[in-house]
């Protein structure tokens, strides 16, 4: 999950120039360790089909 997070920070910039940053800044973060993005609120990006599946009552 946490690299698509990096992917959907990456690609939620508006701006081509914005993107060409994050991009820079993911890879210098990456490298140094980082295994997740910091600012990124991942919520709007995911299904709530995704959940784990809930028992039959």
């Amino acid at each position: 999950m946490a690299r698509v997070d990096w992917i959907h920070w990456i690609e939620s910039a508006k701006q081509p120039r914005t993107r060409s940053k994050r991009t820079i800044d993911a890879a210098s973060m990456l490298a140094s360790g980082k295994g997740r993005v910091c600012c990124f609120d991942p919520s709007g990006y995911y299904a709530k089909s995704m959940c784990a599946p809930q028992g039959k009552v």
